[in-house]
């Protein structure tokens, strides 16, 4: 194994927030932070009753991710992730990729 985070901490040294703006047109990035809550990472999302403007679109909802760009990589092997999203409505969009 090369790389492990049990969530214990935010470690700020692996993870870095991502700001470059969401890959599904109804959603925008909104600058905030990222936690750690009972072992576990918080990416929150949000619907908000005002829209903003991206790119001429209409986005009601924010988002949020991470990257280890520049501080971890790794291009072959096995990638594993538990992943837990809560039951929700439409508009959200997950993904873990390697």
């Amino acid at each position: 194994m090369t790389l492990e985070d049990n969530f214990e901490t935010y470690n700020t040294d692996l993870w870095t927030p991502r700001f470059d703006g969401a890959k599904v047109p109804m959603a925008y990035t909104k600058v905030k932070d990222n936690y750690v809550r009972d072992g576990k990472l918080c990416l929150d999302f949000e619907k908000n009753d005002e829209p903003v403007i991206r790119n001429g679109v209409e986005c009601y909802y924010s988002d949020a991710g991470l990257t280890t760009k520049g501080a971890f990589s790794q291009k072959y092997g096995c990638f594993a992730s538990s992943i837990q999203v809560p039951p929700c409505p439409t508009g959200i969009f997950t993904a873990f990729a390697a």
